[in-house]
Order: C-alpha cells, then structure tokens, then sequence
C-alpha cells in the first residue's frame, strides 16, 4: 500500500481465523470470515478491508454465511469532500443467483450517495469478460436498476493454467473512475488472482448519459418506442389525477424513470483503456493481433502467427511514437507559460472535437467557488407567488410542435433525458407535459426535477482562476425546454414588441441592428453613447417582471409563465452530490428558451419612455444598449431617462464599460463623466460618428489568423481527412471573418488579408504549403469553400430577403404602420451607397423590385452554384464522390438541377450544349437506375438526356 499509495486495500479469501490477530502499520483493518474448520469451508475464505489511518472511518459492518462473505466500512475522504461507503465482497462460484441478489441489495440499501463494492464476485458476463454465467447477469442487471458503473482492467484479474477470466471487479455509484489497471509483483506467485488498483474523483451533477450510438441506433429506437406506447398513456392519465406537490413530485420521478431507464438497459458499462497514446485504430489493431493468433493456434500455420508477430511489432512502434509526441507537447505546453484567453477558448473547442491533448473540458475555477459566487450576487427577492390556472388548449399542439423542432446531440439536465428521447414519441409526450403542466397550475407547485439545473462555467476572458472570468450556462431539463418553448411561441404571437428591439426575434438580427445604427449615424444622429448593463440578465427582478407581464399579456397567460420563475436550485459542474446547491431567486432563468423574449418583454418600458421623447433615441439588441441624439444635450437627457429607469427597476448601469462618442466630452451617467472616444465597438463591429468602419474586422482577421496557426500547432500529426480540417477551418476561422460582412466597408488591405488567410487555411486543409498553392479557386472547390466574393454575394441577398420579409409583414399595426416599410427603406439606401459592396445590384434600389428578385434568387440557388462550379472546373456540391451522381439525384433539387449534376460529375462538361456519345449515355442510365428514382422521373431524366446525345441515343436510352 505504501508502494502505490492506497487509501483502502480489499482482500478476499483470507482463510483467516476470526480471533487471529491482524495489525498493520498505520492502517484501520475490519475482517469477516466464516468460522474456521481444518479442511472445510473451502470455497469461502473470507473479506478483509484495510483503510489508511487518516481517513475518518464513520462505521463498520460484517456479515458472513457459508456461500459468501461482505464488509462495509463507511469513511470520509478529504478528496472526495462526500462519505463514501465502501464494501468488499467474496461470492463462491456455489452462490445460488437469489443469495447473490439479496447480497448486493442489503449493501446498496445500507450505502449512501457515494459507494464502492469490490471483490471476487465470480460474475462473469460479456461486458467485461470472455463467458457469461448465472451471477453476471446477476451483477448486470444490479447495475443497471441502482445505476452503478463497473470498473474492470484491460486484462483477465485471475489466471491459472486451466484459463483467465475477469471476476474480480469494482462497481460505484455517485463517483467516477479514473483508471483500473492490475499492478504485478512478488504477489503473483502466491496466489491466480492479480492485485486490481482502481482510483476515483468525485463525480459531477447530472445522471449516466447515453452515448450517441444508442440514441442513434433504430433498432434501440424500436424498441424504446415500443415500450413508450405502453407507458406515457398510463403516466398521463395519472397527471390527470395529481392532487397535491408530493404525488405532483413522485409523478416526476417516474416519468424521469419511465423515459430513461429504456435506454439505459442498452448502455455497455464495459471500461475504457486509461493509457496514454492508445488511440481506436491501435485498438482495432490489436484484436486483429489476437484473432490471428487464435487462428494460428487452431489450424498450426506459422505464416499467421508471422503476420501476428509483426503486428505486434508494429502496434508497439506506433504506440511508443504516440507516447513520445505527447511528452513533446506537454513539454512545449509547459515552456510557453500562460496562455492567452483566445488559447484557452480554442483548446476548449479542440476538447469538444477530441483533438486535444488534454481532452478534460473543465474550467480552471473551482466547482463550489463558484456556485458561492453565484450565491453572493443574488438579492434578497421575494418567490414568486403561483396561481391556479390551466393551460390554453393550444399549448399541447405547440409542446408537440417544440419536440419535434428540439436541437439534437445536446447536454441534457439533471434528469439526464434529451430530445432524441422525446422526439420518438412527440404527441404522446406532447400530451403528458401538457397534463403535467395542468397539475402543475392546479397544486401550483413547480417540481423540483424541472427547476434544477447545472450551471457549466464558460470562459469569457480575464484571469481564469477567477469566477468572474466566467460566463454561467445553464443545463436544464430538456422537458422544462420543449414546455418553455411552447410558451414562448404562444407569447410571441401575441406581443407586439417596440420597433427598436433588434434581439432573438424572426427576420431580424445583429445585421439588422448594425444596419439601423449606420442609418442613424449618417442622417445625423451623431452623438453616441454605448451602455453596459451590470449582468443584465442576473439581476432581473422577477416581481416587477411577473408584474409587467401581467400587464401587457393578460393573467391567464402570466400564470402559465409564473412556474418558470419559480426558484432554480443550482450546482456547478463538477460538484458531488452533497456540496451545496443554491437557489436563484432573481433575473430570467439561464438557459431557458423564453428567458430572451422575457429580457425583451422587461426593456420594453425603457424603449417606449425613451422613444416617445427622442424618437429612434435608443436601440437595444438584448443588453447592449446604444443611445443616439442630434446635440450633446439631447444624449445627457436620454442618459437621465436612463438612469431613471434603472433606479425604479432595481438595475445598474455600468459607467466604467460605457463609452460615448461626442464632439465634446462632458456627458455623465451617474454622476461619473463616461470615457469619450472616436471609435467604439459594438456588436463585434467599430462604429465611429461617420458610420461603421472595418477596424474591427482587421482585428478580427488577425485573431483568426492566429486561430489557425494554433489549429496547425496543435494538429500536426493528427491524422485528419481533408474535410474534417475543413470543419475545423470553417467553424473556427471562416465564421469569425465572415461576421456581418455586408454591414461593412471592406478596404483593399484588409480584403488582402483575409485572401491570404484563406490561402493558408486551404493549404492545410489539403496538406500543402501554402506558397505552392497554385491555384487558389481550385483548391477551394476541392474542399467546398467559397470564394469570399461569392460568400458576400450569398449573405448580402439572404439579408436583403429577411428584410423584405420584414417589410411585408404586419402592415396592420395600429399606430406602427410605417416602421417595417420604413425600416426596409433604410436599408435599401443603405445598400445602394455602399460603394465598398463589390456587387450592389441595382434591383436594391426599389422595394417592390426586391421581393420578386429575391425569390428568384432563392429558387435559382443551385443555378448560381453551378455556375461557380462550371467556372472553376469543378464539382458543386463537398463531400460527395467526383464521379458520383447518385447524392445528387436523391436531393431535392429541380429536374433541370439533377440532369446538369448529372452531366457534370460524370464526364465534366464544358457547356450545358454539349453533347453525349451513346456509351456514356448507357453509364448516365446505370448512375440513374442506382439512384433509386421513381420511373416518372427517370423517364423524364433519360429524355432530356436523350436530347443531349442526339436523337440517335434518344432512341438507345428509350
């Protein structure tokens, strides 16, 4: 123990006496055997547990029968900050499966939150072991049903010269399991069973999740479903009927039961290999090794055994090579010191892929420091008080409605449940929220299992050590999402909200808002004051909130929305399971899909108070403000206003992060003169008192830059296809670049430099240098990059058509009817002076024009790709096959579409005029049998080709 430093040692068949004396230095020992008799009771030698002295042992208990014998010792672990029950186990192979049963049911009752049960239990089963018998399937179904998880090393515990086999095993509940490996010594000599090392951490909040392959897989999906149908009824028939919180609770807990436990019957609690540098493909490799020498052993040939040797050979190579390049990264990690916020972001992102060296996505700030800091910046507000109501009969289609759109491969909540579960059954489920969300109004109680949640820090910049430096996200439960969700979208119908709100509404955004700004920059309104909101979202009161709501969208439908401002319990990431949890009583719940249009709903008076004084004198997109006014006087009045709102709605602003941009300096927020600049950002773009410039954006450039040479760094010798660095390269680079790109004037230097980002980031999608990069049009379209000139093109329209929409729309307003045309209107003239567009249509000019020539440019989307793709030689559409047609003819695409992909991924022809000789037309009709198309349309297909060829090969494919 002292070699491998251990906090606790297991040892079974002691073959002990009871009354012989065991002392060990330094050590707590706890022995249970069976009475000792010379030459019997040889298949129970007993259970001896050893725990180092300075851990606080709490209890101790032993029982023993003649087929298997147990000890429970119940200890404090400093590290674990949690009691841990610990129990060593030796089950004879003699133990009958009932024994077995009640054996492990009697120590999960007398453990708590965190246990440990370890010994010989002669349970063999396919998830750990070569055979099955009696007792695996025992131990098998025990962990499943108390949601246990087995920990068990890469190779056989016992081994003799009858055989090897894993019996000897550990399983836990509420920790994790960091590695299990067997340790060998003198020890081995002595006895066929092997010393077994395993080492824990604390476990985080939240439930066993289920991997993507089970979610994913339609045969698991069958048979969940199946076994949906038969309980979701029952469940909602008996929501019908709760009466009080604690049937409304219990309720819950089985409902969270019903929806999980299907799928964690198919979970494979088989562990992982814990080493360093051992990758799938050495895997792979190494059960290959072994069927060879299975085959050699069989059949005696020594080629096979030859081949085996020499994968050995190569499987060890590899991994030496492995383990060697990840020293060097560790070392250079180490030698370069701190890391820059855009580094630490990045190697988070490179966590989320699996390409890091450190794949531990976990913040550098510890668990419980910050759910204390969360606790520290919460008001004394009052709960808000419930009241009985039942839902609108539409909220039941609108849950069903939110399922079926709810975002897949998602963290899910405490509960563990994720919309691939939902979505397999949308109405059923859609009907049992609804009557849970009725009981709810009817006891007016909101279960805890849909007000928990887990915050997951997320780094923003700063000192990371700090939990300022970190911007809480919360997890909840995917049940509470698709109910809020429905909610939301019945409140979104009937509010009408303030023309100035540019945030989390349709055919509006960040462009709209940029765009809105510029317009008041150049017709004058010059004097800017860019507000900050001291953690807007946090410091909400929910009273005045629920008031407000209460106000503009009638009582029934403030009710329905009172549960989801009830208090949320809360825990950090990475807490056990009995560290604090703290309840948040104000501000909008994170992560809530209504908690933005509540924020917009809760601004809506500080727009109409400022608005109605200074018309179009304040825009907001969520919590970033902007004041704009003619004279430095008008923007101190607005500032006052602002002020004064704050004040009487228990908020803050923040005059250290709030900037102006006046011709004289002298305006104040609090009495504090804020900081006068001539340029400021907002958005992610730089405003100045002229209009938007691209400083920023030459920033932006610069940091994407580095971005990809980190990605270079930090991917070198990764073996990665050319598409999977092309993900990469578009996620993390092109997206930043491509910003609102048409709200800004792009100068000549900084489109140089962007060209020549891309440059690089295509040379290394494709394993090239970039200064041998010949053709850069070629190499884009070989990873399915557009050009920048064309990616500006594409989101120019797709802008101008949601503001066409957005001027369409809603012509009825009483007393708005002018501002969505007007707003349009802005943005037209906009577009047409933008002389730094390096395409301004001149439909942009005139409203009317626009929505006709948008929507031609919608169904000619694959005509504009083709002819990019004609004009560079190669083929429209990444990630499929060069002489493919068959993805293509399965989308859906228009006829003449499929008949030109056709054309061009099989022989690549020059003009849609060319012409087809009879024998390639005999491969085009083999491409379209193989597409699986309905006769109709290949007929039509084959005609159309047929007049390519000739009438002559019209008669051929006829």
């Amino acid at each position: 123990m002292q070699l491998h430093q251990l906090d606790a040692l297991v040892l079974t068949e002691t073959w002990l006496a009871p009354d012989a004396p065991i002392k060990i230095p330094g050590m707590e020992c706890f022995l249970s055997d069976a009475p000792h008799v010379p030459r019997a009771n040889r298949r129970q030698g007993g259970v001896l547990v050893c725990v180092r002295a300075p851990l606080v042992v709490r209890l101790a208990a032993g029982v023993c029968t003649p087929t298997y014998q147990a000890m429970t010792v119940t200890l404090y672990h400093p590290g674990l900050h949690d009691e841990v029950t610990l129990s060593g186990v030796y089950a004879s192979p003699q133990a009958s499966q009932q024994e077995l049963t009640k054996l492990l049911s009697h120590l999960s009752a007398a453990s708590g939150g965190a246990a440990i049960i370890a010994g010989d239990l002669n349970a063999r089963h396919p998830n750990w072991d070569k055979k099955k018998n009696a007792q695996g399937s025992v131990v098998r179904d025990f962990i499943i049903k108390h949601r246990y998880r087995i920990a068990v090393p890469a190779n056989p515990t016992f081994q003799s010269p009858h055989g090897s086999s894993t019996v000897d095993v550990s399983i836990c509940r509420g920790l994790h399991t960091v590695c299990c490996v067997i340790k060998h010594g003198s020890w081995d000599r002595r006895s066929h069973h092997r010393l077994v090392i395993t080492r824990y951490k604390r476990r985080p909040a939240g439930m066993l999740r289920v991997p993507r392959s089970i979610l994913n897989s339609p045969a698991i999906g069958k048979k969940v479903k199946a076994q949906y149908d038969v309980q979701i009824p029952k469940l909602a028939d008996q929501a019908v009927g709760v009466q009080s919180p604690k049937e409304l609770d219990s309720l819950m807990a089985d409902i969270v039961e019903a929806v999980t436990q299907p799928w964690l019957q198919h979970v494979r609690s088989k562990a992982p290999r814990f080493r360093a540098g051992w990758t799938h493909t050495l895997e792979r490799k190494s059960r290959r090794k072994r069927e060879l020498l299975r085959q050699a052993a069989k059949s005696g040939k020594k080629e096979l055994r030859k081949e085996a040797e020499m994968m050995d050979r190569a499987i060890k190579r590899e991994f030496r090579r492995r383990k060697r390049r990840l020293l060097r990264r560790a070392l250079a990690e180490l030698a370069e010191g701190t890391e820059t916020d855009e580094e630490l972001r990045l190697d988070q992102t490179l966590a989320r892929f699996g390409l890091a060296v450190d794949c531990e996505d976990t913040p550098h700030v510890d668990p419980l420091t910050f759910t204390n800091y969360l606790a520290s910046s919460q008001r004394d507000d009052p709960t808000i008080q419930m009241e009985p109501f039942y839902p609108v009969p539409e909220l039941k289609e609108e849950i069903r409605n939110a399922i079926i759109r709810g975002k897949r491969n998602k963290a899910p909540g405490e509960d563990g449940i994720m919309f691939e579960m939902l979505q397999l059954d949308p109405g059923g489920f859609g009907n049992l929220l609804f009557e849970v969300w009725a009981a709810v109004g009817r006891v007016e109680h909101m279960p805890l299992s849909l007000r928990e949640g887990v915050v997951a820090p997320m780094y923003k910049k700063g000192d990371a050590s700090r939990p300022e430096s970190y911007r809480p996200i919360m997890l909840l439960s995917h049940m509470r999402k698709a109910v809020s969700s429905a909610i939301n979208a019945i409140v979104v119908k009937a509010y009408k909200f303030h023309p100035n709100q540019w945030g989390f509404q349709r055919r509006v955004g960040t462009d709209s808002a940029i765009l809105h700004a510029n317009d008041m920059l150049l017709h004058g309104k010059d004097q800017v004051a860019i507000l900050d909101l001291k953690r807007a979202y946090d410091m909400v009161p929910r009273a005045k909130l629920v008031e407000l709501c209460r106000h503009r969208l009638g009582s029934s439908l403030t009710a329905m929305i009172a549960p989801l401002l009830a208090p949320t319990r809360t825990k950090t990431k990475g807490q056990s399971a009995t560290e604090r949890s703290v309840d948040l009583v104000c501000g909008v719940p994170q992560g809530d899909v209504i908690s933005p249009t509540l924020y917009n709903i809760f601004m809506e008076p500080l727009l109409e108070r400022v608005c109605s004084l200074y018309p179009n004198g304040l825009s907001c997109y969520c919590d970033d403000t902007v004041g704009m006014a003619d004279t430095r006087e008008g923007l101190q009045c607005i500032l006052d206003e602002v002020e004064a709102w704050a004040v009487q709605n228990d908020m803050e602003w923040n005059p250290d992060k709030s900037v102006s941009m006046a011709q004289s300096p002298g305006v104040s927020l609090y009495g504090s003169r804020l900081k006068n600049m001539s340029e400021a950002p907002y958005l992610g773009i730089t405003l100045t008192q002229y209009g938007v410039t691209d400083t920023r954006y030459r920033e932006r450039v610069k940091v994407a830059g580095f971005i990809l040479h980190k990605l270079m760094r930090a991917l070198k010798g990764v073996p990665l296809s050319p598409i999977q660095r092309y993900r990469l390269l578009r996620s993390q680079v092109i997206s930043r670049i491509d910003y609102a790109i048409p709200t800004i004037p792009i100068s000549v230097l900084a489109a140089e430099e962007c060209d020549k980002l891309e440059r690089r980031g295509l040379a290394w999608c494709l394993y090239r240098q970039h200064k041998g990069l010949p053709d850069t049009a070629r190499a884009a379209a070989l990873v399915g990059l557009y050009s920048r000139a064309y990616r500006y093109d594409r989101l120019s329209w797709k802008l101008a058509w949601r503001l066409t929409l957005a001027a369409q729309v809603e012509r009825q307003w009483s007393g708005n009817a002018g501002y969505r045309p007007g707003k349009a209107g802005r943005v037209l003239r906009y577009f047409s002076q933008a002389e730094h567009s390096p395409i301004v249509p001149v439909w942009l000019t005139n409203l009317q024009e626009l929505g006709a020539k948008c929507a031609d440019m919608v169904e000619g989307s694959w005509a504009r790709q083709l002819r990019w793709a004609n004009r560079h030689r190669t083929r429209p559409l990444p990630n499929t096959r060069q002489r493919s047609a068959v993805p293509v003819l399965r989308s859906k695409v228009p006829l003449w579409a499929k008949l030109r992909c056709v054309s061009w991924y099989l022989y690549k022809l020059p003009n849609p005029r060319a012409r087809l000789s009879a024998g390639k037309l005999e491969e085009v009709k083999a491409a379209l049998v193989s597409a699986s198309l309905t006769k109709k349309l290949r007929i039509r297909l084959l005609t159309a080709l047929g007049e390519l060829g000739g009438q002559g090969s019209k008669q051929l494919l006829l």
